[in-house]
């Protein structure tokens, strides 16, 4: 049995009363966003902009340009620490340079063995 055209908008306009819209329409025509899709737009704008200034320092650092090296052929006793501690500047973190040097030489582990060739950068060596 068909209903008539009243019945249905009064069906459509009873499912919609309990729907809370996420934005609103002014006169003229114009979609104003709530105050929850204003949040939501602002922290996406902060995630791309993170997301953005997080590349841009990624791709920074990595076009500083080839490095000079040497290679060093490690002794007995020799560490990768006091490598690093070697070629740190003063004031830095000697970890950092420990992990540079693990992926400048393509190591798993800071265990090196005597007779082993390393790459150790060279423009920062302080002798």
């Amino acid at each position: 049995m068909l209903r008539p055209v009243e019945d249905t908008k009064d069906t459509v306009s009873a499912m919609n009363a309990g729907v809370r819209q996420s934005s609103r329409v002014r006169a003229g025509g114009r979609t104003t966003l709530t105050r929850r899709g204003r949040i939501v737009v602002v922290l996406a704008a902060l995630a791309l902009s993170f997301a953005g200034a997080c590349a841009f320092a990624a791709v920074r650092a990595q076009s500083a340009g080839p490095v000079e090296t040497s290679t060093e052929v490690v002794q007995r006793g020799d560490t990768l620490w006091s490598y690093a501690e070697r070629i740190t500047p003063p004031g830095d973190d000697v970890s950092v340079t420990v992990e540079r040097l693990m992926s400048l030489n393509d190591l798993d582990s800071a265990t090196l063995h005597p007779g082993q060739r390393i790459v150790v950068p060279v423009d920062s060596i302080q002798s």
